[in-house]
């Protein structure tokens, strides 16, 4: 498995999906993604701070479906383990999972305005 921050087939597949004469869909889901990952991760800190399982639960399945779409797949499994922890109430797993999320995220971020400036 290659360790790119966004699986090359899952964003082949998004281009695709542009009919001619079309908006481009990889433009618009990238652009998307960005607009709203700093909301929720923010949120996602937050609720670590303040022990807030639910909020951490929730946010971090959000995210991973999020990244689910775009393919970025680290980011997807350091939100299900922060979801996973969450979800059996178990806060310090969750914190100490926070920190990898948090860097996959940057380094997906990073990914995309590469791509969105190519």
């Amino acid at each position: 498995m290659s360790d790119a921050p966004l699986d090359p087939s899952v964003l082949d597949m998004l281009r695709s999906l542009t009919s001619p004469g079309e908006p481009d869909v990889l433009r618009e889901v990238l652009e998307l993604y960005q607009k709203d990952m700093p909301r929720r991760l923010a949120q996602l800190a937050t609720a670590g701070e303040t022990g807030d399982l639910q909020t951490l639960e929730r946010t971090a399945h959000s995210i991973k479906g999020s990244a689910g779409n775009i393919g970025a797949r680290a980011l997807h499994e350091a939100c299900a383990a922060v979801e996973h922890a969450a979800r059996e109430q178990a806060l310090e797993p969750a914190r100490t999972a926070l920190p990898r999320l948090q860097a996959e995220a940057a380094r997906v971020d990073a990914a995309i305005v590469a791509l969105l400036q190519a």
